[in-house]
């Protein structure tokens, strides 16, 4: 039964293209800042456990496949040149250890009020990219609970977007289904 194990993932995963070094490194880097950009290069080395040398290298192996710009403070920031435009427009409901949270070395939330409390941070609540809250559901004998603690006032078509992300929430659990 050992031996089918390393088949089946081989089935799944078909044999991958060898990269040099260098070449990985490179690879590595123009992806993560597609993806993640803009970045510094201490997201690039806190998001890969690569050392700073190590993400400067990866930089520098891309050349100008990444814009580079430079924030108020000198901070050098990267992102790439082409790809899909980000849209952040609507409400989301960002779950703990999100890619958004885990994947800079500093925090790049920030709220459109300072939270009243420690503890806010946990699960944001993004309005048309301003985070605006958090929130946590709990689960009771076959109920879930969402609770929204905001720490900005909402207007009333930033509720509807709130209400209509429970919503879909809640169809992803299978607790209501879509449109009511």
């Amino acid at each position: 039964m050992a031996s089918s194990t390393p088949t089946r993932c081989f089935q799944r995963a078909p044999a991958a293209r060898e990269l040099e070094a260098d070449e990985a490194l490179a690879e590595l880097t123009r992806r993560y800042f597609t993806s993640h950009g803009p970045a510094t290069v201490r997201d690039f080395s806190w998001w890969s456990g690569l050392t700073v040398t190590q993400a400067r290298r990866g930089l520098e192996l891309v050349g100008d496949d990444l814009a580079r710009a430079q924030d108020g403070d000198g901070t050098p920031w990267y992102a790439s040149l082409s790809g899909p435009e980000v849209r952040t427009a609507g409400c989301h409901l960002v779950p703990m250890y999100d890619e958004l949270g885990v994947s800079y070395k500093d925090l790049r939330m920030v709220p459109r009020e300072p939270p009243a409390q420690e503890g806010m941070l946990e699960r944001p609540i993004l309005i048309d990219g301003e985070w605006v809250g958090s929130w946590r559901r709990t689960v009771l004998r076959g109920t879930t609970t969402l609770q929204a603690t905001l720490f900005a006032e909402l207007t009333p078509p930033e509720r509807s977007q709130l209400a209509a992300a429970v919503e879909r929430l809640g169809a992803s659990l299978e607790l209501v289904s879509p449109g009511g």
